[in-house]
């Protein structure tokens, strides 16, 4: 039941205004009846299609523009026909690789295509639009078989950090070259190959790392010319016999998405070693002064030459070290003691010096100024780091060192000398043509002098000496004895943190013609990694 509601007279009006309580005392309430609410359903109508017009004839595709990633699809012209509208998509994957040539003129007999990146059969539909309003479709398969990025990619370690990239040249049609992105490539971190490579990279740290690989073209080739590309090249080059320049752009026309991607993660071992001089034995001892004006036995100390090398042999720093002379003290307070030939001291086959130890702990620490003698410290890794030693045991005549000068000469010369880096060259590191030897080899190097200053034989240029290396030749030249120190050979004598820690071996010093004979121990000892630096935490203050 609706109730009337009267309409109020402007006195009322005004009341209200003025005294809304009483105004409210004095309306009486109104009641509102709900009723249904009418609800309208719309319904969707299809469209009507178009009528059907004839289909499009001669669809084909012209063979000397559709190859790799490019197709052109040609038909014959269509009479009446108002436009054209060409639609790309991949039969075997519906949702990849979809493309139209948008609304064509009635003038369009072929659409060109870039975009077969993926390898698959494509169905080309080709729409005809009459000017009577009719549609005709027909429609014509493409199979494509391969993608836009070369197949076969690997990547090859050829040394620890060194890496060969491979690839099948011949698996993107139409390519002139191969673009390639990722670590080892220069600053740009990019590079164009032209031909079938391969592809040597720069040297990587330890890391993870990927490349990425596509198919390049020459521009001026291209069956159909792009809209867009994603990376281009340029250069310059004069043709054989003439002065005439010539530029060719190269272009990359796959994205990203399909580029080819090969990975790798490069560890490099390494290790920190130290290397000393540990002692010598007298097998048999140089010839004995009638007078002993030097003091019972034999006295003898020890040069070597240091030399440290980085990648490729190249020498970072060379240069001689020798210890004080080891014998009897007597009237020779500057010596120090060593041998059983008198209390004093004095050199005797069989002499031992320092006494042999059985256990690592029982090692001494090198010292500069007795033995054990410290030659050198650092890291070697098996990309970088070579140690070259070339000791020698000299009979010492006190007061005879005539020899020692061009002696130090000599080996600073040869150590930077290419034929006589040549001879120790497979014990170095990162030489990916060769197998770097890791075995204890000490050797000689005496073939014919070189000249130009650096022989690699020493033959001296004074006379009247006196001190000289126990295995000097008849002649009085001297074959320099080696042996070349990398990671490898360290890293299978010593570890830090076992009970093979440290290791000795031997260096025979021999004279075939006097029989005077040595041997030398060289210590290998691995030792704790460098701490690395923690920044330090600031301790802040807190107020309440």
């Amino acid at each position: 039941m609706l109730i009337p509601i009267p309409k109020p007279l402007p006195s009322l009006i005004g009341a209200l205004l003025l005294a809304p309580a009483v105004a409210t005392a004095q309306v009486p309430t109104r009641m509102v009846q709900e009723g249904p609410i009418a609800k309208t359903t719309l319904e969707a109508l299809a469209p009507t299609p178009p009528p059907v017009g004839p289909p499009p004839q001669g669809i084909t595709f012209a063979s000397p523009a559709t190859y790799g990633i490019f197709a052109k699809i040609v038909w014959n012209a269509a009479p009446n026909a108002a436009s054209y509208v060409v639609t790309r998509g991949k039969i075997d994957d519906p949702t990849c690789c979809n493309a139209t040539s948008g609304q064509l003129p009635a003038s369009a007999t072929s659409w060109g295509d870039v975009g077969l990146f993926r390898k698959g059969s494509y169905l080309y539909t080709l729409t005809v639009n009459y000017a009577d309003g009719s549609v005709g479709k027909g429609g014509m398969t493409l199979g494509v078989l391969h993608n836009a990025a070369p197949t076969q990619l690997t990547l090859t370690p050829r040394s620890p950090g060194l890496f060969r990239l491979t690839w099948d040249a011949g698996s993107v049609p139409g390519t002139c070259c191969i673009k390639i992105a990722g670590p080892g490539l220069g600053s740009s971190g990019e590079k164009l190959v032209l031909g079938g490579g391969p592809l040597d990279l720069a040297p990587l740290p330890t890391g993870s790392y990927t490349w990425r690989v596509v198919g390049a073209y020459d521009a001026k080739n291209l069956p159909v010319q792009p809209a867009t590309n994603y990376g281009s090249t340029s250069s310059t080059s004069t043709l054989y016999g003439t002065t005439t320049q010539v530029q060719d752009n190269y272009v990359v026309l796959a994205p990203p998405s399909e580029w080819a991607e090969v990975s790798t993660t490069v560890g490099i071992r390494s290790g920190r070693y130290r290397i000393s001089l540990e002692g010598f034995k007298a097998i048999n001892v140089t010839a004995e002064d009638p007078f002993r004006s030097d003091g019972r036995g034999d006295e003898v100390f020890i040069t070597t030459q240091v030399g440290e090398y980085g990648p490729g042999g190249q020498m970072v720093s060379t240069g001689m070290l020798r210890t004080p002379i080891f014998g009897d003290r007597q009237n020779f307070p500057g010596r120090v003691q060593a041998g059983t030939a008198s209390p004093s001291g004095g050199i005797m086959p069989g002499d031992r010096y320092p006494a042999e130890v059985q256990l690592i702990k029982d090692l001494q620490p090198p010292t500069t100024n007795n033995l054990p003698f410290l030659l050198w410290e650092g890291e070697l890794s098996e990309v970088k780091g070579l140690v070259m030693l070339s000791p020698a045991i000299w009979e010492s005549d006190e007061g005879g060192e005539q020899l020692y000068p061009p002696f130090a000469a000599f080996h600073n010369a040869a150590a930077s000398n290419v034929p006589y880096r040549n001879s120790f060259q497979p014990y170095v590191p990162w030489t990916p043509s060769l197998a770097a030897i890791d075995t204890w080899h000490p050797q000689k190097s005496c073939p014919t002098p070189l000249g130009n200053g650096a022989p690699t034989l020493f033959v001296p240029q004074i006379g009247g000496w006196r001190d000289e290396p126990i295995d000097m030749n008849p002649d009085h030249s001297y074959c320099p004895t080696f042996v070349a120190i990398n990671w490898s050979l360290a890293n299978s004598m010593a570890k830090y943190g076992t009970q093979n820690a440290a290791a000795v071996v031997e260096i025979p010093l021999k004279n075939t013609q006097t029989n005077w004979e040595y041997i030398l121990y060289v210590r290998i000892e691995a030792l704790a990694p460098p701490m690395q630096a923690v920044p330090v935490t600031r301790v802040r203050s807190l107020r309440r």
